[in-house]
């Protein structure tokens, strides 16, 4: 049996190429995301012992947040430290996020959401000390002007030791520093992308406004000392809120926590592989359908011989277990170059991460294996219990799905729809005791079991419709790919328009244009038959010649024309809707009665589980697109919203990257308030917090933050005292708080407030827990301000006043002063570029899609050979036969899509229903985004099929036509 299976996968090599090339690009996605993740884990894990390496004893403050600095402690802690017996030496540390080089156009550095980090160097411990090396020449900073820089911004900025570069922090303005040294990690330039910017403790100290604290200790024992002794000793003389531990254990702490902050970028992106494979499996099953239909009497042969029904299954699942195996073992090999790809793909999206040498872990291997040969068998289990009831007679003449087959499809398939959808209604439309991210969970099973649902049932609804899909689609088809479509639609515009305002205008009757158009673009029309490039040439030129005659005397005088009232709009439409009416019945006859096309459009509907088996494959890409197309979308109507509703402020001043939470001097707004012709002005300060054992984001605000913003509803007073909170309606109701309730919040310092719940709130330009800004500064000195609103005078020019304002922040360049409309479009940007990474990562999945139209059309072609050939032989030219392929995949990869953006749009309704309680309201379609991605699918489904069409255009006619 397995001499049998070899032989067979070999004597049809193309056909399982192009189904392992499927699983070998999801099995290669899976591992190189596992890879990666592995490779940047274990430069982590060597960063980290070398920062501890030549330390002992570690000393830090202890602290419940996971994305605050850690608490601040007393400078005194060192000496108590430095007495205890067997400490050699104790040195103070201090590193915080917000400190950054300016560069020479007085803009902040930053590499996308790397932090910028500033922090204490020992002047006296020598090279190497916590990992870091000073490049020779150089040395450790002495004084308040000094600065060390690490190596990766260095060469941006193009520095050199004796140099010197402006610093800003959170709370100062930006000042000059002599750059005194270049530092690397452990022999890399930089960690991540983060810039560094180290100093003398002093210097660090005022830099972040903690003069006198410190973060941790760094202890060096005597030789000789045992370090659990000395850790245990250390800890007894420590105040309450420091813990001490070993290098090791600080080390393997840190990389631990890192690791486990790097876990969701590592499941991120498996989800893309794992999407892949999963499309992967509608190729796959697929494939092996047509093979096993394609083979039925050689599979009726073997029955005669005398095969059993097992046999034949085991021969089927044999073909899969070794093309799975094939292909995945070649995965694993792919997946080594894409996490090569994968790092500069991020590096260029500005996601830097610290690499090594790529660490291929068994785990990996294993599981990338185990997944592509399951995912291989899975898909042909199917088809083999097919084969399997092939019998000997029965299996002579090769039959089509019975209609009695796709009415049990229907059941099957309206069964698990109404599963969906009632798991869909449940969450979105009823109170689930565990609270809403059951209600989440809820709804993600349900769209999942939906789109099962659609991939049962899509077979039944392929034939009617495709019935009306197949017409649009040639159309569509024929007039993108005309030759003469630009010319066509260019000329109307560059040539008709003008011509007919300059010399024909008050002419009603579209006829005369029409004659012009005739006359000069359709003359080539008898060249183009003789010598088809030449004709297009002739038509570029022709078109260049009228767009410059156009553009440069005819357009501006027909305009001229148009606004001296010369000729009236009225006038011109009449005869430009005549025209275009009349086009376009002419060419929609000519496109939609067209042989090839028609032929295309029945072999998609005679064959409804194959085409729909190739377009679920495109539907589920599509609809992952279409829902991150929404959901962006309605994200970005939300920012509208808040903006357009929820502000009422004519300038905001933001830190430059406000994703990497820093925040800029308070000076600047003191500035603000004292120029003239500002109205008036609110500040607000952005932290952490926890309450109820969750961290949350809190706001510190001043007295008049509720003027700058609009409120829908509004319980108590937004009137914030040294011990009130405020809190907005959808967060009170899911922790069952009401007005007067205490809450007790805990500050990253460790200080626990407790607060009166003194106003509940709903408004689209707020959200969370607001406490005073006097609360907020004392729990927080170093935090810096997050935004100020600013409101004008009236009849105050808006943009002089912007640039009067950028013009005071000249030395707190970390601040951006922006119009609404200006913060409205960053904030696109940014969605944008997230939705642009997003689109990047599921194409691998329409690209997997795609290669299941080159398989389906090419399998089809061979077979349909008999059939190709009878077309061949009564008329059909070879140029008819590519056309009559490439047509058949457009309708098919169409279809797919028109499914995908359904669904897609069905599940990104629920998701921001389900979200609704969280502050997401506005559902919005991205019509635009979702059209051109249809129309791309179909000239894509046109492109895939290139070859299969070119294949069965260069097939032997009277071969064809003896093929069985």
């Amino acid at each position: 049996m397995w001499k049998l299976i070899r032989r067979s996968v070999l004597a049809h090599k193309v056909r399982f190429f192009l189904t392992a090339f499927s699983i070998v690009l999801g099995v290669g996605f899976v591992a190189s995301t596992f890879i990666y993740t592995d490779t940047i884990n274990a430069a982590f894990s060597g960063i980290f012992d070398d920062a501890f390496a030549g330390i002992d004893v570690q000393v830090s403050s202890e602290s419940e947040f996971t994305l605050a600095d850690p608490p601040l402690i007393d400078e005194s802690v060192t000496d108590v430290v430095a007495a205890v017996p067997g400490v050699d030496r104790a040195i103070p540390s201090l590193t915080r996020i917000g400190i950054q080089f300016i560069d020479d156009e007085g803009e902040p550095v930053s590499s996308g959401g790397a932090p910028n980090i500033g922090g204490y160097f020992p002047a006296d411990v020598g090279m190497g000390f916590a990992g870091i090396e000073i490049e020779s020449p150089g040395g450790p900073p002495t004084g308040p002007g000094e600065v060390l820089i690490d190596a990766g911004t260095a060469d941006d900025l193009d520095l050199e030791v004796g140099d010197t570069v402006d610093v800003v922090s959170t709370i100062r303005q930006a000042a000059p520093y002599t750059v005194v040294g270049i530092v690397t990690f452990g022999g890399l330039d930089s960690l991540g992308g983060s810039t560094f910017a180290l100093f003398d403790l002093p210097t660090a100290q005022s830099l972040i406004g903690a003069e006198g604290q410190i973060d941790g200790v760094s202890v060096l024992a005597t030789p000789g000392t045992n370090a659990e002794q000395l850790v245990a000793d250390i800890q007894a003389v420590l105040p309450s809120g420091t813990i001490a531990q070993s290098a090791q254990d600080a080390a393997e702490a840190d990389a631990a926590e890192t690791q486990e902050a790097l876990a969701f970028f590592g499941t991120f992106l498996s989800i893309f592989g794992f999407v892949a494979l999963f499309v992967g499996t509608f190729i796959i099953a697929n494939t092996f359908r047509i093979i096993v239909a394609q083979r039925t009497r050689e599979l009726a042969l073997l029955r005669a011989l005398g095969a059993t029904a097992r046999q034949i299954r085991q021969l089927v699942i044999g073909e899969a277990l070794l093309v799975g195996v094939a292909a995945s073992i070649s995965g694993v090999v792919a997946g080594m170059f894409l996490a090569v790809v994968l790092q500069q793909v991020l590096d260029a999206a500005g996601v830097t991460l610290p690499t090594t040498t790529l660490r291929l872990q068994p785990r990996t291997v294993i599981l990338a294996l185990l997944v592509g040969v399951v995912v291989t068998i899975i898909s042909a289990w199917l088809p083999a219990r097919r084969a399997a009831r092939i019998s000997p007679m029965e299996a002579l003449h090769e039959r089509e799905s019975t209609i009695g087959s796709l009415r049990t499809r229907g059941i099957a398939g309206t069964t698990v729809m109404s599963a969906g959808f009632l798991l869909l209604i449940l969450g979105l439309f009823t109170d689930v005791e565990a609270g809403p991210v059951s209600s989440i969970l809820l709804v993600g099973l349900g769209a999942a079991i939906i789109l099962i649902a659609v991939t049962i049932l899509a077979p039944l609804i392929a034939r009617p419709v495709l019935r009306v899909l197949g017409p649009v689609v040639r159309f569509a088809t024929r007039f993108i790919f005309q030759p003469l479509l630009f010319p066509l639609a260019v000329l109307t515009i560059q040539v008709w328009l003008p011509y007919y305002l300059v010399w024909n205008a008050g002419a009603r009757d579209w006829r005369r244009p029409m004659d012009f158009y005739e006359q000069r673009v359709r003359a080539t029309e008898p060249l183009r038959r003789a010598i088809s490039w030449l004709a297009m040439a002739a038509r570029s030129v022709l078109w260049v010649a009228a767009l410059v005659v156009s553009w440069l005397w005819a357009l501006p005088y027909a305009v001229y024309r148009l606004v001296t009232n010369k000729v009236s709009w009225s006038e011109l439409w009449a005869p430009l809707i005549g025209f275009w009416r009349n086009e376009f019945r002419s060419y929609w006859r000519r496109a939609t009665h067209q042989t090839t096309g028609t032929i295309a459009q029945q072999n998609a509907r005679k064959t409804p589980r194959r085409t729909s088996a190739t377009a679920g494959a495109i539907m589920i890409g599509i609809a992952l697109v279409t829902l991150a197309a929404v959901l962006a979308a309605s994200i970005q109507g939300l920012v509208d919203n808040l903006i357009d509703d929820g502000i009422d402020a004519d300038l905001i001043v933001q830190p430059e990257n406000p994703f990497q939470f820093t925040s800029f001097s308070p000076e600047l707004a003191d500035r603000i308030a004292d120029d003239a012709a500002v109205a008036d002005s609110t500040t607000l300060r952005q932290g952490l917090a926890i309450v109820d054992e969750t961290e949350v984001f809190i706001a510190g605000v001043e007295d008049n933050f509720s003027e700058f913003v609009a409120f829908d509803s509004l319980e108590g007073r937004f009137d914030l005292g040294p011990t009130s909170v405020a809190l907005d309606k959808a967060t009170a109701d899911d922790a069952g708080y009401s007005l007067g309730t205490t809450i007790a919040m805990t500050f990253p310092d460790g200080t626990i407030e407790m607060l009166t719940l003194d106003a509940i709130y709903e408004s689209p330009g707020a959200a969370g827990y607001a406490v005073s800004l006097e609360t907020f500064a004392a729990r927080n000195p170093s935090a810096g301000d997050s935004q100020i609103y600013i409101r004008l005078l009236p009849d105050q020019d808006l943009l002089a006043t912007q640039e009067r304002l950028i013009d005071l922040a000249a030395d707190i360049p970390s601040a951006a002063i922006l119009t609404l409309d200006e913060l409205r479009s960053q904030i696109e940007d940014q969605i944008n570029g997230l939705l642009g990474f997003i689109f990047g990562l599921l194409g691998l999945a329409v690209i997997i899609s795609l290669f299941g139209v080159t398989n389906t059309m090419t399998l089809s072609v061979f077979e349909r050979t008999h059939e190709i050939g009878l077309l061949r032989a009564v008329g059909m030219t070879r140029q008819q036969t590519r056309r009559m392929i490439r047509g058949e995949a457009s309708i098919i990869s169409v279809f797919g899509a028109i499914l995908g953006v359904l669904v897609g749009i069905l599940f990104g309704w629920a998701l921001i229903r389900a979200l609704a309680d969280q502050g997401f309201d506005t559902f919005v379609i991205p019509g635009v985004t979702l059209t051109i991605w249809i129309a791309g699918i179909g000239i894509a489904g046109v492109i895939f099929a290139l070859i299969p069409a070119w294949r069965a255009s260069r097939l032997n006619v009277l071969e064809a036509i003896s093929y069985e």
